[in-house]
């Protein structure tokens, strides 16, 4: 069920949208490509001051998962 919020949106509106649409009952973890990236941590800002308080950022991100799941396969 992941969805895909890029916190530099040209249109701030649907940014919004899209961060009031996140269920407000669910654990959120956020996490982008790699550990480099700084986007989950501007979105993880954004959550927290929209009273998220279930966020939290896998800092390894996408590539690490990946990484960690071939090892256990």
């Amino acid at each position: 069920n992941a969805v895909n919020i890029f916190p530099y949106m040209d249109d701030q509106q649907e940014y919004l949208n899209l961060v009031n649409g996140l269920p407000r009952d669910k654990i959120l973890i956020l996490y982008c490509d790699g550990g480099a990236c700084d986007l989950s941590h501007e979105l993880a800002k954004t959550l927290f001051e929209f009273g998220y308080e279930q966020s939290f950022i896998y800092t390894g991100g996408w590539e690490d998962w990946v990484l960690k799941k071939s090892i256990r396969e």
